[in-house]
């Protein structure tokens, strides 16, 4: 979280030269420990969990580190190895859906006052990228010119419908993150209060509208910003 913080401080202030440094430094973290969170949840429900999590490293300096922590957070470092190597759109979106998945579990707000007022805030911002996109391509090219084609705050879709222009539907991760934190806010709100859980099978049906509308639109008339 610090290292994302710095890096917006950096774009915002446009110190490119350390900002590609900082952004590489803050990608690697983000990766790893975003894949290593999503092994840990798959591998808990394997035997091999016990063994390892009954087997502990001294470390000086970090203590006493499970095997099974050390075996998650290398299949993250390869992850993200692979992504640079490969620049394989299937490694990157595996990538973008575990950090978005993790950024969901972590930030479980219980306001819906201020979720409502977030998601206005970047629905807001989102229009004024639209208006000024302009400078928003010069700027966003002119950073992450260097990174790889697919990048993990993306998820991308192949088209249907082959164009020359895209072969891919991207979908910025943000328009997953911000409606999944709604969602998990329903669904903890409905497993409380109505076990028929309507307000969670409401706002999942009205996400997955959306997303095919966002597909729709770019198939048809090619709009990077759809809204």
């Amino acid at each position: 979280i610090i290292s994302v913080i710095i890096a917006i401080v950096f774009w915002f202030f446009y110190i490119t030269d350390i900002l590609h440094i900082w952004i590489n430094i803050t990608i690697f973290f983000v990766i790893t420990i975003s894949v290593e969170m999503i092994f840990e949840a798959i591998l808990k429900t394997f035997p091999i969990k016990a063994q390892l999590y009954n087997r502990t490293l001294e470390i000086d300096f970090l203590g006493s580190i499970t095997m099974y922590f050390l075996l998650c957070l290398t299949l993250g470092m390869i992850f993200f190895l692979l992504w640079i190597c490969t620049n394989s759109w299937i490694i990157c979106d595996f990538i973008a859906i575990s950090i978005s998945i993790e950024t969901i579990r972590i930030f479980k707000f219980t306001s819906f006052k201020f979720i409502l007022t977030l998601s206005l805030v970047i629905w807001i911002y989102d229009w004024y990228r639209v208006f000024t996109q302009d400078i928003f391509y010069n700027e966003h090219s002119r950073l992450i010119n260097h990174f790889p084609n697919f990048f993990p705050i993306y998820i991308s879709f192949p088209q249907i419908r082959y164009t020359i222009i895209r072969e891919y539907i991207p979908v910025p991760i943000s328009n997953v993150i911000m409606p999944g934190i709604l969602i998990n806010f329903f669904f903890r709100f409905d497993k409380n209060t109505n076990p028929y859980y309507y307000y969670f099978k409401l706002s999942s049906i009205g996400f997955l509208i959306g997303l095919l509308i966002k597909f729709i639109i770019f198939s048809y008339w090619h709009l990077f910003f759809p809204s």
